[in-house]
């Protein structure tokens, strides 16, 4: 996953290791973490779920002044959100990464 916008600019990349491994990448430097089991398997089924499959790879509407974007990946599928346009499953799986 990759977070980009802000007021700062922010542009760190997360990415979640089949093991559970958490790496987040930000400009302050690599923060590493684990999800428990319960936590992993939610965030598996999340991204292999059929909602995450019929989301359009573009979720965009109106504009969040100093807003953030979303990229979710996973399986070879990428789908793109704005802030105001977290829709399930996007902010369940912020929620599981605690961003």
């Amino acid at each position: 996953m990759r977070v980009t916008g802000g007021i700062a600019g922010v542009n760190d990349v997360v990415t979640v290791a089949a093991d559970g491994a958490v790496s987040v990448e930000r400009r302050s430097g690599v923060e590493e973490r684990r999800l428990g089991e319960p936590a992993l398997a939610q965030l598996t089924g999340l991204l292999g779920g059929a909602e995450f499959a019929a989301l359009p790879s573009y979720r965009f509407g109106t504009s969040v002044a100093d807003g953030f974007q979303y990229q979710f990946a996973h399986g070879g599928r990428t789908v793109t959100a704005d802030q105001g346009n977290l829709v399930p499953p996007l902010g369940e799986i912020l929620a599981l990464l605690g961003l």
